[in-house]
């Protein structure tokens, strides 16, 4: 089980193909940690990310069942869904952090929170990420955009998804080169309305069911040394 994650460097970015061999430079991170509210239903979730310096890659590959796609609008409440996260807060500036959700047709949500307290609407200090910022970001997958009624057979699918150092700095400001960086965060797979809701991360998450709570968030490391 994970404590940290290393998020690997290279010289090229892969495509947009889980064949592409330069994924296998990445360090491949199974999800270990579920809520305790979750179903019996744990969908094996491997994550792998890459980056180069400047633009992030990650890849999912997921084993479930019981999936359900409905939502195909930009900030949509793809979590309800089933759905890949990523969390990320960079610690050489206090600006918060960023959430990033995709469903797994690769309808995206992504918001930019400097206060995580719960408030009406959402949280105490936070927005959405505008929509032509999130259009920077690409992310492609296996499956439809949309699946419903929820199929209820073994259904593996895959997400891939780049960020680009524009779409970062646009939100926290320059970043620099991201070799030697640590930041913190983790990496969550969920699916609140499916019929076997489940909650889990690749690094420990917090006791309550929420995601949101940056005390509980993880080192990522960037990797200073081409792999």
């Amino acid at each position: 089980m994970l404590t940290e994650y290393t998020i690997n460097k290279v010289t090229k970015l892969p495509d947009f193909n889980p064949e592409d061999p330069i994924w296998a430079k990445a360090e491949a991170g199974e999800y270990a940690y579920w809520h305790e509210k979750s179903s019996a239903h744990h969908p094996k979730t491997v994550l792998r990310a890459l980056h180069d310096g400047a633009d992030i890659m990650f890849y999912w590959q997921v084993s479930d069942q019981y999936v359900r796609i409905v939502h195909t609008a930009l900030n949509s409440m793809v979590c309800e869904d089933a759905c890949v996260e990523a969390f990320l807060q960079p610690l050489k500036i206090e600006k918060g952090y960023i959430n990033l959700e995709i469903n797994a047709g690769g309808c995206i949500h992504s918001s930019h929170i400097r206060n995580w307290t719960r408030a009406p609407g959402g949280f105490a200090d936070f927005e959405y990420i505008s929509k032509d910022a999130i259009r920077k970001l690409t992310a492609k997958g296996n499956l439809p955009q949309i699946i419903d009624p929820e199929t209820p057979v073994p259904t593996d699918w895959w997400m891939i998804v780049r960020i680009p150092h524009s779409y970062l700095e646009g939100i926290f400001g320059p970043l620099g080169d991201l070799s030697g960086q640590t930041w913190q965060g983790n990496f969550c797979k969920c699916a609140d309305c499916s019929s076997r809701p489940h909650w889990g991360t690749l690094l420990p998450q917090s006791p309550e069911l929420n995601f949101h709570v940056p005390k509980y968030f993880s080192p990522i490391h960037f990797a200073k040394e081409v792999k």
